[in-house]
């Protein structure tokens, strides 16, 4: 599989701001139409983002309340959804991210909190942060990026600072860089980190049989290629197959239903199918 650059990763995000920036706020105040899986219906971006809330404020009650004054950075901020909760907590919050219409929208919804268009590899500045997030957003960099953006995590965390990150561990496609748990602990280790806790969720079993299902159908109706997560996501081309995607999106809400029942037991069990994602949380040493 031909994957982007780090330059395209940077123009990928700038053209899928123009596409997804146009949120409604009322119906989807965290943006999840955009930072989720865009396209996608809100229930069902909802269904992924409570078990990342689950995690996230998980690993969150592992870290010492914030002193006075203390400041969080959060890489690829979106909507904003995470800078909210640590604002919450308590924090002064910083926010960086690729989408300047995401980052203005931002400035004006909470003015409280400082917001950046750019990448935190080239965020300026030393040891300013007692805490940093990046949820689903390293994953994203090619691998050289990856560890640069990691090194730039340490640069800007205070010694004893940390860092609650959530990423893909098995998913690929042309911008999706995944990596196995190990890997991804390696990496932060070598730039300076120690891993205090880690939290594997999404299985998704019955979410992954509805795609397994649906990639199957496309390449028998003659589509010529598997689909992937994102064709599995994307609202269908065509009316003519109305009936068909109905049926799907009927199949996939039962799915959805038996894995809002499944994975929590499955993330309070030790590991025992390979999860797609997990939630870290690294100590700055």
């Amino acid at each position: 599989m031909e994957q982007f650059t780090w330059e395209e990763v940077r123009a990928f995000w700038r053209t899928h701001a123009t596409r997804w920036s146009a949120i409604d706020y009322a119906r989807d105040p965290d943006g999840l139409w955009n930072v989720c899986h865009p396209g996608a219906p809100l229930w069902l971006n909802r269904f992924y983002d409570r078990f990342q809330r689950a995690v996230f404020r998980r690993l969150l009650r592992r870290v010492p309340p914030p002193a006075a004054g203390a400041r969080a950075l959060d890489v690829g901020c979106g909507a904003g959804r995470w800078c909210r909760v640590l604002a919450e907590r308590g924090y002064a919050v910083t926010g960086l991210d690729l989408q300047p219409e995401l980052v203005e929208a931002n400035r004006r919804r909470f003015p409280g909190m400082t917001f950046a268009c750019e990448p935190v590899q080239e965020h300026a500045g030393e040891a300013a942060f007692e805490l940093a997030s990046a949820v689903t957003v390293i994953q994203h960099n090619p691998p050289a990026q990856q560890e640069a953006a990691i090194r730039a995590l340490r640069r800007l965390l205070k010694r004893g600072g940390h860092a609650i990150v959530l990423e893909g561990t098995r998913d690929r496609d042309a911008g999706m860089f995944s990596r196995p748990i190990p890997a991804w602990r390696a990496a932060f280790e070598a730039a300076g980190f120690r891993c205090r806790a880690q939290a594997p969720y999404d299985y998704g079993m019955f979410l992954r049989l509805h795609w397994v299902a649906a990639s199957l159908a496309r390449r028998l109706r003659g589509a010529g290629r598997a689909a992937t997560p994102a064709d599995y996501l994307a609202p269908a081309p065509g009316a003519g197959r109305a009936l068909l995607r109905r049926a799907s999106d009927a199949a996939r809400v039962v799915a959805a239903a038996g894995d809002r029942l499944l994975e929590p037991v499955l993330m309070a069990l030790p590991p025992l199918l390979p999860p797609a994602q997990c939630g870290f949380l690294f100590e700055a040493v």
